[in-house]
């Protein structure tokens, strides 16, 4: 019985420890102050990239909460540095032609600020 007992309670531990992530302060958050927060994550020394490794599309790998209110907030995506380097196909052109106008569609109507 009493093995039996203690085996239970270790899988009470495991399965408490495993779901913890769901209950975990930044999930609570509300979105307005996940997304002012998002905004504060960005590069303050030049326009945004588009990098993966870096804020703004860093942040839409967090998790799908994040990918929401990143793509929900449009500050994040009102700075965009273009660079289309001359020795890229046609075809990587035009995915980054197309990814640009995603960004700057996710800007909404804020001001953009755009360098080359």
């Amino acid at each position: 019985l009493l093995d039996t007992l203690l085996l239970r309670r270790e899988n009470a531990k495991k399965y408490v420890e495993a779901h913890k992530v769901f209950v975990s302060p930044i999930r609570r958050l509300p979105a307005e102050t996940l997304s002012e927060i998002l905004v504060h994550c960005l590069p303050e020394d030049r326009h945004a990239v588009r990098d993966i490794a870096e804020a703004p599309l860093l942040l839409t790998n967090i998790s799908r909460e994040w990918r929401r209110t990143a793509v929900a907030t449009p500050a994040l995506w009102s700075s965009l540095h273009l660079f289309i380097p001359l020795s890229l196909s046609s075809q990587a052109v035009e995915r980054r032609v197309t990814g640009s106008a995603l960004w700057l569609e996710r800007s909404g109507s804020l001001p953009l600020s755009i360098s080359l």
